[in-house]
């Protein structure tokens, strides 16, 4: 029965020491190894989040015991942390035990890029320059800790955007510094890197 594929036709829980639920609650591994199938390959899922079109999980993670004993490897698996799939090889789009490392929220939502949304006339403006309406300039803004900052008026819309690119890749590795102790080396090494993209 724990090799039946009974999580979207996909996932199985397989035969080891690991559990799906403890005293009646799910535990954190399998919380995060459900959501992850879920995410891949529930078809409503991919309908709402097109992000998550082209997502697949290694083979290895299909059976739980083998993430589990992933997650459960890490000093920071009961901690709240989200499984992220970007950080360590930029633009990966399958989960596995040699892509992925655990983030704590805020700097899991901090490196994630928003695009804007396309103008009427359908041009994408560059990331972090918006239009000031009442001066016809391009204002630069960065949120940092829920908080938009202001970055200053510019007459080319290259100029607005640059400006952010330099303000963001800075905040984050000064968010790699302040969290260095509670993240993995290899994903401090990596936000350290971290460059904003066309990606």
């Amino acid at each position: 029965m724990s090799m039946k594929r009974t999580l979207i036709g996909i996932g199985f829980v397989g035969d080891g020491p690991y559990k799906t639920r403890i005293d009646g609650s799910m535990t954190n591994a399998y919380i995060a190894w459900r959501d992850m199938i879920h995410r891949c390959y529930n078809p409503k899922l991919r309908e709402k989040y097109n992000t998550y079109n082209d997502c697949m999980v290694d083979d290895r993670w299909h059976n739980f015991q083998n993430f589990a004993k992933w997650f459960s490897s890490s000093k920071f698996s009961e901690r709240g942390y989200h499984l992220d799939k970007d950080l360590l090889v930029r633009g990966n789009k399958t989960y596995g035990p040699d892509n992925c490392c655990l983030l704590p929220p805020a700097l899991n939502y901090l490196i994630r890029i928003n695009r804007p949304n396309k103008q009427p006339l359908g041009k994408n403006p560059l990331i972090g320059a918006t239009i000031h309406q009442s001066s016809g300039r391009w204002r630069s803004t960065i949120s940092k800790n829920g908080e938009k900052v202001y970055l200053g008026l510019f007459d080319k819309e290259i100029d607005a955007h640059l400006r952010y690119v330099e303000e963001k890749e800075q905040f984050v590795r000064e968010q790699a510094e302040f969290w260095r102790d509670n993240i993995e080396n290899r994903a401090y090494e990596a936000l350290m890197r971290w460059r904003v993209t066309d990606d």
